[in-house]
Formats: C-alpha cells, sequence, structure tokens
C-alpha cells in the first residue's frame, strides 16, 4: 500500500472522482496496491495518485511514507496497478495540454514516455528478452515501465521501409489499399490503427489531408496518429488482436462517459456587415432567378436575415413565419421600406378570445373529432352572440382578411399547412410566386401524432360495424349480385379500414411501414365523414390518423401505441421557396426537400457570425430528462451554479421542469416554444437541459428521406418485440467530440445524423434567444451537447 500524510478532504474528493479507491482519516490517505520491488515503479505510482489528488508543488503536497504488502487480497479496499495507470492516463490524454503534461511527468521519473501507458505498453516479447536494454525495463502488475535512454518501440515491430515509398507502394498491401478506398466505413479502432499505420509518409499525409478538410473524423484520428505514435506500426499487425497496440487508447476515447471537448479549430467567423453583404447577394439572386426552385439558407440566429429580406420583400411575395408575434414584427419592417405592398395578415383567434358558453364547449367538441368546419361554425356563433366588441372587431378582421384575393399574404407555419395548396390558388393570390419562410417549417411539414392501438382500432371497428350494416341493409352482401357504385365505394372504404388494422399490427413488426390505404380514405373522406358523424365515441381526430403517410411503432409494456406522421410537403409545391434558419440541417433538409418537393433545391451555409457575447457550455453533466430523473441532485447542483453565476435573467429549460429551478429573479421559458422570439434579447440566460428527441421521430424522418428503416430497429422473435439498439456513443460534430445516446448500428451513421439535429434543433434555438451577434450578454449551457463558438467550464462534476 501507499500512505500519504498531510492529506486534505480535497485531496480525497478528487480521487474519489477519478474512481480511485482509498481510505482517509486524520489527514491520511491509504491506498492499497501491491508494489514493486523497484522503487523507482513506486514513486512513480505514488506521483500518478497525487496526481490524481490534484496535489501541486505551490500547496506543500502530500508526504508519502511506502509499506510494500504483496498480499492485499483480504482488504476491504485494492486497486490493481493496471487501473491506476489507466486512470492517469485518461487524466493526461484528455487535458487540452497533454503532450507538455505527459513529457514532463516522463522526465521527471527518466522514464520513457512510450512505455508506461497501458494503450501502447512494451510486452514481455522475445524481442524484448533479446534487446540489450533489457535489465531498463520492469514490468509490475501488467504495466511495462521503461527506463532505457533510447526509446523503444519493440511492440511495433519496427518496420523495414523508406518514409519515401510512392503512393502506389503504400497501397500495394491489400488490407491497406482497401482501407484507402473505404476510409468512410471504418470503424474507430480500424481508422486509427490506419493512421497509425500512414502517419510517417509523407505521399500518404497529403493524400489524407485532402480527406481531412471533408471529414472532420478523420481529421481526429489522423491527429490522435500524430500526437500518439512517432512510428508506424507494421503492416502485419491484425485488427482485432489481443496485443492491439491502442486498444486503451480506443476505449478512452470511446468511453460512453467521454467529457465533451474539442479536438478541431475554432470555426470560421466573419463579421456581422460581411454577414449582411453575403446574405444581401444570396438573397438578391434567388430574386433574380426565373426558374422554380427552393433556397435553403442555414445562418446564424440575429444575423439579419429577417431585416435584410424585409428590404427586397415585393408584392409577389408571402411571408411565413412560426409566430404571430414575429410576423407582426416583420410586417412593421416591410412597412417602413415598402410602405405600398398590401400586406395579408389574418389575425390569431385563441380559445381565451372565444367567449365561454355552450357554443365553445360545441367548437371543442368538434375540434377533437377533426370536423373543423363544425367547429368553426361554433365558434363563430359565441362570438357573435357572446363576444365583446373587441373580440367581434377581431372576427371581422380575420373574415376580411381570410376573404381577400390579391396582395401578399403574412402567415403562419401552420395556418399556411392547415389551407394547404388551396391558400395559393388560381383564385386567390395569384401575384404571388414567391414564398418567404422564416425559421424552420419541417416540423409542420410533417406533423405527428401518438395514440395507443386500442383506442384507435376501437374506434375503426366502430366505423366498420356501421359500413357493415349499411352494406348489408342494402342487400350489397357476399351472396348477392348487386354492385352500385355507392355501394362499391362503401366497400373500397371497409376494405381499406381493414387494411389499416393490418397495418398498425404489421408496424409492430417492421418497425416503420407506408399507409397503403392513405389513397382510398382520401378519394372516400365524404362517405367516410358521414360515418364518424353517427360515432358519437370517437374523441380524437381520426381524419388526421387515417391519412398519415407513415405508420412508426412506439412499444411500450403497458401501453402499446402508434405514431401517425403527415406529409403537408406538397403545399410547398409550384412555388420559389426561400427558407432561412439557423438550424437546417445539410444532411437532413436537402435530401427531404429535394426528394419531397423539388428536386431544384440549393443549400446554402453562412459563415459562423461573430459574437459579441458569450457562449458558456457546462458539460460535464448529462442533462436529458432520463438523466435528470434519475439524479435528482444535478437540478439542485445547477441552481447552486445558476445562483452562483448571479447574472442570469431568465432560464430556458423542460416544461415540466420549470418549477425545480428555483430562483426567484428569474423568468422561465420552455423548450418547443422559443422559435422566432425576441423579448430575451440582450439578457443573461441558463438553458437548462438536453432536449433529446424520441428515436422514433427520428427513425420516422430516416424513412422519409431514405425509404428505409434504421439498421439499429430490429424484431427479436425471442423477445416478441421490436428493439432500439441504442448507446451512448462517442460523436464528432463539426469540432467538437462528445458523447451521445443515438443509433448504434456502424450502418446508422445518417440516421445517427438526424437524432443529433433533432436534439441540436431546440438547443441552438434556445441559445439564439440572447441575440448574442449584436449583443454583449452571457448564455451558460447545461448539456453535454456542444455549442458553436461556446467555452467550456468544467466545475460541476
Amino acid at each position: 500500500m501507499i500512505k500519504f500524510s498531510n492529506a486534505t478532504q480535497k485531496y480525497s474528493n478528487n480521487l474519489n472522482k477519478k474512481g480511485i479507491a482509498h481510505q482517509f482519516a486524520f489527514g491520511q490517505i491509504t491506498v492499497y496496491i501491491n508494489l514493486s520491488p523497484d522503487n523507482r515503479v513506486n514513486e512513480i505510482l505514488a506521483d500518478m495518485v497525487k496526481k490524481l489528488a490534484g496535489e501541486t508543488s505551490e500547496e506543500g503536497g502530500m508526504e508519502i511514507a511506502f509499506l510494500i504488502n504483496n498480499n492485499v487480497s483480504r482488504k476491504a479496499i485494492s486497486i490493481h496497478t493496471f487501473q491506476l495507470v489507466m486512470k492517469f492516463f485518461e487524466q493526461i490524454f484528455l487535458s487540452s495540454n497533454r503532450s507538455r503534461q505527459c513529457n514532463k511527468f516522463c522526465k521527471k521519473h527518466n522514464l520513457n514516455r512510450y512505455g508506461i501507458f497501458p494503450g501502447i505498453r512494451l510486452r514481455a516479447s522475445e524481442e524484448v528478452i533479446m534487446s540489450s536494454n533489457a535489465e531498463e525495463i520492469v514490468n509490475h502488475e501488467g504495466v511495462a515501465f521503461s527506463f532505457a535512454y533510447e526509446k523503444i518501440h519493440n511492440v511495433k515491430h519496427q518496420p523495414e521501409r523508406s518514409s519515401q515509398h510512392s503512393l502506389e507502394t503504400i497501397k500495394a498491401t491489400p488490407l491497406i489499399s482497401w482501407y484507402f478506398e473505404n476510409i468512410h466505413k471504418l470503424k474507430g479502432k480500424e481508422l486509427l490503427w490506419f493512421m497509425t499505420n500512414i502517419v510517417d509518409y509523407q505521399i500518404a499525409k497529403t493524400e489524407i489531408r485532402k480527406l481531412t478538410k471533408r471529414n472532420s473524423r478523420v481529421a481526429y484520428y489522423y491527429k490522435l496518429a500524430i500526437d500518439m505514435y512517432p512510428k508506424p506500426l507494421s503492416y502485419k499487425k491484425v485488427v482485432g488482436d489481443e496485443r492491439f497496440p491502442c486498444e486503451y487508447i480506443y476505449q478512452a476515447i470511446n468511453s460512453r462517459l467521454i467529457p465533451t471537448m474539442r479536438i478541431g479549430k475554432l470555426v470560421y467567423e466573419v463579421t456581422q456587415e460581411e454577414i449582411s453583404r453575403r446574405l444581401e447577394e444570396t438573397q438578391e439572386r434567388f430574386i433574380d432567378e426565373t426558374e422554380l426552385k427552393i433556397m435553403l439558407m442555414r445562418v446564424d440566429t440575429g444575423s439579419g436575415k429577417t431585416a435584410t429580406i424585409g428590404d427586397l420583400f415585393a408584392s409577389n411575395m408571402a411571408y411565413v413565419g412560426p409566430t404571430h408575434k414575429l410576423i407582426k414584427q416583420f410586417m412593421a419592417d416591410v412597412q417602413k421600406w415598402n410602405p405600398y405592398i398590401d400586406i395579408v395578415y389574418i389575425p390569431q383567434i385563441l380559445d381565451e378570445d372565444i367567449p365561454e358558453c355552450e357554443y365553445k364547449e360545441q367548437m371543442k367538441y368538434h375540434e377533437k373529432r377533426g370536423e373543423w368546419k363544425k367547429a368553426s361554425q361554433f365558434r363563430r356563433k359565441a362570438i357573435l352572440e357572446h363576444g365583446s366588441p373587441r373580440q367581434q372587431r377581431l372576427l371581422r378582421e380575420y373574415d376580411e382578411a381570410m376573404n381577400k384575393k390579391d396582395g401578399s399574404p403574412f402567415i403562419t407555419h401552420s395556418r399556411l399547412i392547415n389551407k394547404g395548396r388551396g391558400f395559393f390558388n388560381k383564385k386567390r393570390f395569384e401575384n404571388v410566386d414567391t414564398i418567404i419562410i422564416d425559421e424552420d417549417i419541417l416540423p409542420s411539414l410533417f406533423p405527428s401524432s401518438l395514440h395507443s392501438d386500442s383506442t384507435v382500432i376501437k374506434n375503426i371497428k366502430a366505423v366498420l360495424k356501421l359500413v357493415e350494416e349499411d352494406l348489408t341493409d342494402s342487400g350489397f352482401g357476399v351472396t348477392t349480385g348487386r354492385n352500385p357504385s355507392y355501394d362499391k365505394n362503401r366497400m373500397k372504404l371497409r376494405d381499406a379500414l381493414l387494411l389499416f388494422i393490418d397495418q398498425i399490427k404489421k408496424a409492430k413488426f417492421e418497425g416503420i411501414i407506408k399507409n397503403e390505404a392513405k389513397n382510398t380514405f382520401e378519394l372516400n373522406k365524404a362517405i367516410l365523414s358521414s360515418y364518424t358523424k353517427r360515432c358519437e365515441n370517437i374523441t380524437f381526430d381520426l381524419f388526421n390518423v387515417l391519412e398519415a403517410e407513415i405508420l412508426t411503432c412506439k412499444n411500450h409494456s403497458q401501453w402499446p401505441s402508434t405514431i401517425y406522421t403527415q406529409d403537408y410537403s406538397h403545399v410547398l409545391r409550384g412555388k420559389k421557396i426561400l427558407l432561412m434558419s439557423a438550424t437546417l440541417d445539410k444532411e437532413v433538409h436537402l435530401q427531404l426537400f429535394r426528394k419531397r418537393i423539388n428536386w431544384n433545391t440549393e443549400w446554402v451555409d453562412m459563415p459562423r457570425t461573430k459574437i459579441k457575447g458569450r457562449i458558456i457550455s457546462h458539460p460535464d453533466l448529462s442533462t436529458t430528462k432520463s438523466a435528470l430523473t434519475k439524479n435528482p441532485e444535478r437540478i439542485n447542483m445547477i441552481n447552486e451554479k445558476i445562483k452562483e453565476i448571479g447574472c442570469i435573467d431568465h432560464v430556458i429549460t423542460y416544461k415540466d421542469r420549470k418549477n425545480e429551478i428555483k430562483n426567484d429573479d428569474v423568468s422561465h421559458m420552455h423548450f418547443y416554444n422559443t422559435a422566432g422570439y425576441n423579448d430575451y434579447s440582450g439578457r443573461n440566460l441558463a438553458i437548462v437541459g438536453t432536449p433529446n428527441n424520441i428515436p422514433e421521430n427520428a427513425a420516422t424522418l430516416h424513412y422519409l428521406i431514405y425509404g428505409e428503416v434504421p439498421k439499429s430497429l430490429q424484431y427479436e422473435k425471442e423477445k416478441r418485440e421490436l428493439i432500439y439498439d441504442l448507446k451512448s456513443r462517442p460523436v464528432t460534430k463539426d469540432e467538437f467530440r462528445f458523447s451521445f445516446f443515438t443509433f448504434d448500428h456502424v450502418d446508422d451513421e445518417r440516421a445517427r445524423s438526424i437524432h443529433l439535429w433533432s436534439t441540436y434543433n431546440e438547443l441552438l434555438q434556445a441559445v439564439g434567444r440572447a441575440r448574442l451577434t449584436h449583443h454583449d450578454c452571457e448564455v451558460h449551457v447545461f448539456s453535454r451537447l456542444p455549442i458553436p463558438q461556446c467555452v467550456f467550464n468544467y466545475e460541476l462534476a
């Protein structure tokens, strides 16, 4: 064991955080460990413990006493030398100045730095024994310590080759040649092995650098190979071999507990003036183009995208925004710059604008059933007969706007979708050929609803019963030969309802399926509507379920249910579209818009805008809903940190966690309700949480884009259920590397990208509320997901 005196509680706490078992009492720390006969090794082990405890020379440090005891099996606390070295190596490896720290430590102990770490340690092989420097190698508890003056790399089987070989010569080895051709398919371990093999070849380095410009993952592993391997490994090494020298390195960087860290250069930033110039040039180019196209523009929140297009806004355009508040703000800007544009704004009538009366209850009843026309009739009756003068005036403005046929409509995402293609038809707004969409409209284009299977099937069977009764009453049975056209349609409807029930069951095996009965329901909507009116027990919008584009199984042992996803992408066809948002993703939006709306879709990625304020990321703890539920103490830790910061004005978090972030001096907003909100501009914010989207939604989007189910979703016959193979994986995005709980199958890279985007989407929206490009304020983000342009603060864990 190793005993330290002059110890403090701080040292003990640090060792606990690092997972080093020990005893602390009366100012002494005792670590039970088998020591080596060689005191040089014992000095190294003791120094490692001191480093892990956080001891510095400025503090005077802990005094060390050695008590050699090679039989600690009876002790309650013990630690393996190999585990201690791994913990120390992990700290050195993950620190920002790892190379300097490592060199300093090795120099202090006259130690060959490539001989102590378990990832690249020397082995007790014949080559080591035959080496003239064998006496300088000490093996202890699975770790080989090299005190040789010259660096020894026996484990690498010194290759007999020159770094001046041609690329063709290097690729002559079949395995290396295959790796070059399939570099984007390589797993982490394979990619790291490949990089260490070609790191010293100048001609290979040139080709790899071309790849690193397009693939941050290749760049990361190449940099790791340069840092950790001064010589290339032998081609004879086999990936998966138990002697694979970077095994521990791979495990360390791919740990599910991997800290969020920056692995690349800072993103390229430009000034607000430069962004404004580029925005204007790009938007003008889009407006001047005559062909039917879509332009997807990713541009940071607060960069002035809305203000720039407002100056260019013309009478042949319509504006679509996420909220009425943002629409009104844009209306004021356009009227200031272009006072002659005839703006058609359809005011919002909220539930609170409808007086409490029997008509309002009837309205809500029909809305639940999806009978929108009837709901609208009762809404109108409630206002006309019981409404205040203000409410009646609002209804008149609504009617006037809805009856207009010319002008430039200013409407919300949801209203555009609900009105469908009928909003822009030959009789209305013929002048509009261009639609400007502010913020991401994708959630409105592909909305989804979740219903229990038993409820949906029960409602469908209620409709089926009425259909069967009518077919029997009309004499149209299996044994009759009558075949009137109306009964034909009712039979088609009956068959489609039966098929839909089968599809719900089929989704339990395949995970996601296309609704093959959708067209039948759309063609027989009038007949179906007549039956739903007769079914008093229907409590939800059955049309919305039956006309879904795809069905996704959501397994739950106590509540089996299905997600029904709509496809309203057709409402954007036939128009020029400019979509601008900070949360667009090339892998998601470009593929989806090209496939579903218009193949002529252009992707424009604006550079990052320099921010005046600061984004401080606190990535120590996982803050997903699940993590906070399992670890409620984390809320208290975050609360204390927010109080310590002291200048937080507003908090954005989960809707059902708002009351747990207790601070009387701040106001709260919840996720999924932040897009376009400007009231927090210039204020100091705390963003608490990682609003991770459920994997079923990401899988659904993957199916919409690529027409296939992610490989991580499989039906297990033994368990008789669908299983999502999800794990915490190391993810590299832009200049960051972090842990993310997502699809684990090696072929699900695209599904992981979609899942990651769906999580980043809301987090970036929340950060954008502070408008950091214009204001010198701070946004503190308590999430493992790093935000572009952030700085890290590790103090919570």
